[in-house]
């Protein structure tokens, strides 16, 4: 049961690998929202086991899964995607599974669900931590969390951890908020929604950053956003907008390029809040969808998703970020392809899309642009990176309903605030971003 080297591995796969002892079949897999390899966890340690805690509610409160414990990872940089280098057993005593199991009842509430399994080998052990997904709508939280100086603080402090693509993300505090408030009724719900104001929400860029910015606390780091504007005239409310098979449906299960990819959304994280509009929000991204259609879709500079890679791996303090191409240009493209296939064809008439920029020179979080396609990226990974001209900005199109050439389009104008060449936009060619390309990265 050899594994290709590459592979993206599912639970399943991983384990029985692991049961037939054919672990150099393991290295060279990618991580995934599922699968997260591990070196090991020093237990001994409060910041360890803070970290393992983390790590163990993040997968609860997502779609579960496995973490396995024993290999050493390194950063593809084609990919920017994290993959088993080498099969590397601890010390059978490093990895205790009664320990693993107290620190999870006694980090994490409610306690989760896990199995723990220890693999002896010649050289020593590797293990798998294996995680059951939440079953109710009530969250797992760490029950503690480091305050400035890194001391961890108990009983009043605590995360809500959740694992997105293939990292940890922290809900924002405005998404806390919102979970925390007395829960409605359906019926509730429905007349608080009918009652809402039913104007078109401002075109305004500001006037749905300010909000956005406020709710995920993003004071002091730059953002990249995405706004779709539906014509004027419009339908208050969108067709089949909370059905299924209509918007929500498309948003709590996205259109995807690649399994591992950079999208707009995950399922585990779509609402909808009191004034009706589909939200779906992480540490790093939020996406906004209004009942008329205007769309909203933010990235904040920090280390793991439109920055990822592009300064320290784990900096202590906020640091100007260089934009990781393969994001950016996947990210665009799928909002691009939301807009053309799920909300443009509920609105007749001229849509308008709109890319621009807060605080990228001015934040402690700003952002650097690296000169080059995503083909010599390697070179420009490894350059100072160039500063943004403008420190807010933005330009509109029309759509065109063709999500390759829009989102060139946008990559384009992004791209020359930094100065740069519209030839420097990765995965296109024909002036369009050509999504087949973006697939190959599986």
């Amino acid at each position: 049961m050899l594994q290709m080297p590459g592979a993206h591995l599912t639970p399943a796969e991983l384990l029985a690998l692991l049961h037939a002892r054919q672990d150099d079949a393991i290295v060279g897999a990618y991580e995934t929202e599922y699968v997260d390899f591990k070196g090991q966890y020093r237990l001994v340690e409060a910041a360890e086991k803070w970290e393992l805690a983390k790590d163990i509610a993040a997968f609860a409160n997502s779609g579960g899964g496995i973490i396995a414990v024993g290999f050493t990872t390194r950063i593809d940089e084609d990919r920017a995607e994290e993959c088993v280098e080498a099969v590397r057993p601890i010390p059978p005593d490093l990895f205790l599974p009664k320990q693993v199991h107290d620190i999870a009842q006694q980090w994490v509430y409610p306690p989760p669900l896990i199995k723990v399994v220890r693999y002896m080998r010649d050289q020593g052990a590797l293990g798998t931590i294996e995680i059951t997904p939440r079953t109710s709508d009530e969250p797992y939280l760490v029950t503690r969390m480091p305050d400035a100086t890194g001391r961890l603080v108990a009983q009043i402090a605590f995360g809500w951890p959740v694992r997105t693509g293939t990292q940890t993300m922290w809900t924002p505090v405005g998404q806390v908020h919102r979970h925390l408030q007395p829960v409605k009724t359906t019926a509730e719900r429905a007349s608080h929604v009918e009652s809402a104001e039913e104007s078109t929400p401002s075109l305004d860029a500001s006037g749905l950053l300010d909000p956005l910015e406020l709710e995920m606390g993003w004071s002091e780091r730059a953002v990249v956003y995405l706004v779709a504007t539906p014509p004027p005239g419009g339908p208050r409310q969108l067709d089949e907008f909370y059905a299924v098979d209509g918007v929500l449906g498309a948003v709590e299960r996205p259109f995807q390029l690649r399994g591992a990819g950079f999208g707009l959304s995950y399922g585990h994280r779509v609402d909808t809040d009191d004034s009706g509009r589909i939200v779906s929000a992480e540490e790093e991204r939020a996406l906004r969808i209004e009942r008329n259609g205007t769309c909203v879709a933010a990235l904040a500079a920090a280390p793991h998703f439109l920055t990822r890679g592009g300064g320290s791996r784990d900096p202590s303090e906020p640091e100007p970020r260089k934009i990781n191409p393969v994001v950016l240009t996947e990210w665009t493209y799928l909002f691009c392809h939301l807009v053309a296939t799920v909300l443009a064809p509920r609105v007749a008439g001229q849509w308008r899309l709109t890319i621009g920029m807060r605080g990228s020179r001015s934040r402690p979080w700003a952002l650097l642009a690296a000169r080059g396609s995503w083909s010599s990226q390697r070179e420009a990974w490894f350059s100072d990176g160039r500063q943004s001209r403008v420190d807010y900005w933005d330009e509109t199109i029309p759509a065109s309903a063709d999500p390759g050439r829009d989102a060139f389009l946008l990559l384009t104008a992004l791209y020359g605030a930094f100065g740069l060449p519209y030839n420097d936009v990765g995965f296109s060619s024909d002036d369009a971003v050509d999504a087949e390309r973006i697939r190959e990265l599986r």
